[in-house]
């Protein structure tokens, strides 16, 4: 009897582990989503300020709804946003160094800060793919899902723009066929 009430609690005890680990995931996971799509609105925004390409503007007031989407998905899970003892723009050094590297990018002329959005947008298409394999949540994988249909669409358009400037763009993280079904998909609706 000692021992079911033993591995009666051991099974709990793992139970507990298991599902705090999981909140303390999905935490982790909506926290590096706002800095991305943080990082995503700063990124468009300078690049508007610094070429006047409208589609920078566009893609910047959408990714403004993305982040305070995010905020209201964190405060649901009680996943504060706090900038802690490091002065850091984005919550992690990865998100960071991308916003930098991409920045000194997009100031040398307006075709590579076109290009530096669409690698953002596949970077985040690659990641948000491999991100929704690993989450339980259905709450959480559709918004990943959803996210993902935007940066498809943004991406979409800053390639597209990148061709209108007689420029092609090649993918570094999406395979040929992955590439081509997002570039010959419908028009999105409006909203993304």
């Amino acid at each position: 009897m000692r021992t079911i009430r033993l591995l009666s609690a051991l099974i709990i005890l793992f139970s507990i582990t298991s599902l705090y680990a999981e909140i303390l995931d999905d935490k982790a996971l909506l926290l590096k989503l706002y800095s991305e799509e943080k990082m995503a609105y700063d990124l468009f925004g300078e690049f508007y300020d610094r070429w006047q390409l409208n589609i920078f503007s566009d893609v910047q007031q959408r990714e403004a709804r993305h982040v305070w989407c995010v905020e209201v998905i964190m405060n649901k899970y009680s996943a504060a946003i706090s900038a802690g003892k490091k002065k850091i723009l984005y919550h992690d050094k990865d998100t960071e160094s991308l916003y930098n590297e991409l920045s000194v990018k997009g100031c040398i002329s307006d075709l590579s800060a076109l290009e530096a959005a669409a690698f953002l947008k596949e970077k985040f298409i690659s990641d948000l793919r491999t991100r929704a394999l690993n989450i339980n949540d259905g709450y959480l994988l559709k918004v990943i899902f959803l996210l993902e249909k935007a940066a498809k669409s943004h991406f979409k358009a800053f390639v597209k723009s990148i061709r209108l400037s007689g420029s092609e763009y090649i993918p570094v993280y999406l395979t040929g066929d992955e590439f081509s079904n997002i570039m010959a998909a419908d028009k999105n609706i409006a909203g993304n």
